[in-house]
């Protein structure tokens, strides 16, 4: 918890001044009494009519609590704003308790957008204090960082390995239609005559090896620039 109230701290001290301003105003309108002190209730009604019901949870409001007086002064709530502005308030699903440190999470949830995520903490990891599906590969938070790392990175590639593709095919049409284009155009003009049906067929036949060595000989390109695109990023 420690880390997260430092992580608080900073982002607290670098905010502007007009954020810093709303802070202070959002911290007068949680403390009812104007005591200077956040009582549980306080803290509960205020969360429900911002519609936070996710940060409820007693667990948050006692790992908030530093001094276990059982109210929040403001260096206490600037943690909790802190919380709310990163979406950080996670819950163990095998004790229900706030995940202040390091926890292990689903990994096929986490980068399955139509699902929700499935976190516990370290104690529920390693005691097997959890139900969740059969198959479920559990990676540690800072893991999970470096994987969606990685997919960012990987995407730049996929999207400039799909232009590449879109560009070869785009290319390949326009060959086609230029040059068997010009040929019937050509070959029109003298479609009846018998004595051109044997120069129909070599230009023909030239045209079709000429664009499909061209387009094999494109492909190699593109497929070396990719196994050099990869060598980089590894």
């Amino acid at each position: 918890m420690e880390g997260i109230r430092r992580a608080a701290r900073a982002y607290y001290d670098h905010l502007p001044d007009g954020e810093r301003k709303n802070a202070t105003k959002d911290f007068n309108d949680m403390d009812k009494n104007r005591d200077g002190k956040i009582s549980l209730l306080e803290y509960v009604d205020y969360l429900k009519k911002k519609k936070a019901t996710s940060f409820v949870q007693q667990s948050i409001f006692r790992a908030l609590d530093k001094d276990d007086n059982g109210s929040l002064d403001f260096e206490e709530a600037i943690v909790l704003f802190y919380l709310m502005k990163s979406g950080r308030a996670l819950i163990c699903k095998g004790c229900e308790k706030f995940l202040a440190g390091a926890y292990f999470s689903c990994s096929q949830c986490f980068f399955n957008v139509s699902v929700s995520t499935y976190e516990i903490c370290c104690a529920c990891y390693r005691g097997n204090n959890f139900t969740h599906h059969g198959d479920a590969i559990f990676c540690d938070n800072y893991t999970l960082l470096r994987q969606s790392r990685s997919a960012i990175q990987a995407a730049p590639r996929l999207t400039r390995v799909i232009h590449w593709f879109v560009h070869y095919l785009l290319l390949y049409i326009c060959l086609n239609l230029i040059v068997f284009g010009a040929l019937r155009f050509f070959l029109f003009l003298f479609l009846f005559d018998s004595r051109y049906f044997y120069f129909y067929f070599f230009c023909n036949f030239s045209c079709h090896f000429f664009v499909l060595r061209f387009s094999f000989l494109y492909m190699i390109f593109l497929i070396q620039s990719v196994m050099k695109l990869n060598q980089r990023s590894i």
